[in-house]
């Protein structure tokens, strides 16, 4: 597992956003506009080459989306571990 800073454009989440707290994820927006990320790095599985789906944080994914939308300056890049795909032999 490596860690990195992704473009929030290149991750998918793995849970609709109908299943997360919406008073929750605009707090959490707020939050990582106030403290330039996110707290709790998002956890990623490469989907090809420079795109990821959510594996742990859709809640924190949705949160980095809205601060994106409010600053796209201070939002763009999210904190992320990526587990890499497992290899066969």
């Amino acid at each position: 597992m490596d860690f990195f800073l992704v473009d929030v454009k290149s991750i998918t989440p793995s849970v609709p956003f109908e299943q997360v707290d919406k008073t929750q994820v605009e707090k959490l927006a707020d939050s990582i506009l106030e403290c330039n990320g996110l707290l709790k790095p998002l956890v990623l599985q490469p989907t090809g080459p420079e795109s990821y789906v959510v594996i742990n944080g859709n809640k924190e994914y949705y949160a980095a989306l809205q601060a994106r939308a409010k600053d796209p300056r201070k939002a763009e890049m999210v904190n992320a571990f990526v587990i890499a795909p497992k290899t066969k032999g």
